[in-house]
């Protein structure tokens, strides 16, 4: 609700939903006042109850409605500038973005979920359990709700002193925007003490969301929206902080490399976006500081300024494809050669590695020649243990299910019986690549007893590492292998035999549209996972690298 309250885009069902529990609140007050007027006690729940929720119902939907009303009188969204569409947004109108202040709606909550929570859970304990003379204990469910509200009312408090003891955070981005395909540098500006930075610096992490609202309704007719951001890709990384010139903070140099493949971020803040997030944290004593931006990412400017596609002749187009693939190839070296002088490489932590420093993993090799990964069963053990509790739950609860309704009892056993399969995967699963002998060899299974996958190393394109889930603040990576299929699997030939049959058959232009074909199947690729639950990104990206030198070397010795 929040993001259309911002944006000042307050649609007729919403203004409904207002007025709605607008009107719920003055009938409270109505109700709670008729009721306190004729005797009753103000402290009774018959009139402290429906007074204190028809204020606040009130008091919240009246603010809302004030808010989107005064959004709507603003003038519609201006057409995007040709040359900096990211500025329509007032948050990028320059290159320093500030975090984002805190709009109170947490913390009014907060107040009004536990001032309703309390009183009425108190009221039901002492009514059910405490003046009864056969108390019904299962009343104390109720209990649940007056501790959700604790729950909100520190998240709430913990919004506060965040406020109080870092202050406003900046981030000035000195690639504005960023750009796919190229490496993005900011600064971050923070009010974290010099002296109390950790060993190992601020954890920074860039992501790219796709960020949609997800409405369903319920068996009443009732709609619930739902936020959901489905996370694409991310890199994160350790940078070491370093004392700001007016000695009010630490400032955090950032540096990531952005991917040419994703989509980039729209101009507008429409609630069905590609959302880019660079978020920040460091583990202090007390309070822990965090922070989240959203920035925008763009297309280059290469390709933001191409033609209109305006049919040209075809010696025309082959000049063009001869002079663009010119351009690639100079952006790409200065791509590479830009990667290689980061001035901001100095201050990541934990970048070097000389062995695995994970639990759960080894590596063995022989100097110049061979090497071996293995990664052990169990290296998620709390992913493990979530999905062992739900599965067995799961499983147990319908057994029980049975009696009351069987396909309730099978659907459960069934969805039991897959999550626990799931968590027996993550206690058992172990893998090994082994690089040796021209060739690499991937085992993966319960125990690393699975059979052997052999693929000869001059397959070996690229070894990636990618976020493939989350659990809480931890992102899960997978290491994989990108191998060239037509050398794997032998499509080549029979790519060639099916550009001849349809030159038979078809003539000159089927067999065009073969050699097509052909070129797409020989040039296409297959994924082999090596390994997944990895946490700590630098030390895959560092097993990837070493992975991709010790297929190199063996490529050359056969």
């Amino acid at each position: 609700m929040r993001s259309w309250i911002r944006s000042g885009s307050l649609t007729t069902a919403q203004g409904l939903f207002l007025l709605v529990f607008f009107g719920a609140g003055g009938y409270g007050l109505y109700a709670g006042g008729v009721s306190y007027l004729e005797g009753t006690p103000l402290a009774s729940p018959q009139v402290f109850i429906p007074l204190l929720a028809g204020l606040l119902f009130v008091v919240g939907s009246g603010r809302m409605l004030l808010k989107g009303l005064r959004g709507e009188t603003d003038e519609g969204p201006s057409s995007p500038p040709e040359d900096a569409p990211w500025t329509v947004r007032s948050a990028w109108e320059t290159n320093e973005i500030s975090e984002e202040p805190a709009d109170g709606s947490l913390a009014f909550f907060a107040v009004f979920w536990n001032l309703i929570a309390w009183p009425l859970a108190g009221y039901v304990f002492y009514d059910a359990v405490w003046q009864a003379a056969d108390p019904e204990w299962g009343v104390l469910f109720v209990l649940l709700f007056p501790a959700a509200g604790l729950v909100l009312g520190w998240l709430a408090v913990k919004q506060v002193l965040h406020r109080q003891k870092f202050g406003v955070s900046t981030l000035v981005m000195e690639t504005m925007p960023g750009r796919l395909g190229r490496r993005l540098r900011a600064r971050l500006r923070t009010g974290v003490p010099p002296d109390s930075v950790p060993d190992d610096g601020f954890h920074v992490r860039l992501s790219c969301y796709h960020r949609y609202v997800r409405v369903t309704r319920d068996s009443d007719g009732g709609t619930d929206r739902d936020v959901k951001k489905d996370l694409k890709w991310r890199d994160e990384t350790h940078m070491r902080g370093q004392s700001r010139a007016d000695g009010t903070g630490t400032e955090v140099p950032i540096s990531f490399e952005v991917p040419a493949d994703l989509p980039p971020s729209p101009p507008y803040e429409t609630e069905d976006r590609m959302l880019w997030e660079l978020d920040a944290s460091a583990e202090l004593s007390g309070l822990d500081y965090e922070v989240s931006f959203e920035i925008p990412v763009f297309e280059p400017e290469d390709t933001a300024a191409e033609s209109d596609g305006t049919p040209a002749s075809e010696a025309e187009d082959v000049t063009r494809g001869a002079e663009e693939d010119s351009e690639d190839a100079g952006l790409q070296r200065e791509r590479d050669a830009e990667s290689q002088q980061d001035p901001y490489a100095q201050h990541e932590v934990g970048g070097d590695f000389s062995e695995p420093v994970s639990d759960g993993i080894r590596m063995e090799g022989r100097p110049g020649r061979g090497l071996t990964f293995s990664f052990a069963p169990a290296r998620a053990k709390g992913m493990a243990t979530l999905l062992t509790v739900l599965g067995l739950g799961m499983l147990v609860g319908g057994v029980f299910a049975f009696g009351a309704s069987f396909l309730f009892g099978l659907l459960l056993v069934g969805f039991g019986g897959l999550v626990a399969y799931g968590a027996w995967q993550k206690w058992t699963y172990a893998s090994t690549v082994a690089v040796d002998d021209g060739q690499i060899a991937v085992t993966r299974g319960p125990f690393g007893k699975g059979k052997p996958r052999r693929f000869p190393c001059s397959a070996l394109e690229d070894v990636t590492v990618q976020a493939r889930g989350r659990g809480g603040d931890t992102t899960y990576y997978t290491l994989a292998l990108t191998l060239a299929d037509a050398v794997v699997q032998g499509s080549k030939g029979s790519g060639a035999q099916l550009a001849k049959w349809m030159e038979q058959v078809g003539g000159k232009r089927a067999s065009d549209v073969a050699d097509q074909v052909q070129d797409e199947v020989e040039t296409a690729t297959q994924s082999v996972r090596v390994a997944g639950d990895l946490t700590n990104k630098q030390e895959a990206d560092w097993i990837a690298d070493r992975l991709l030198e010790a297929a190199e070397r063996e490529a050359s010795f056969h």
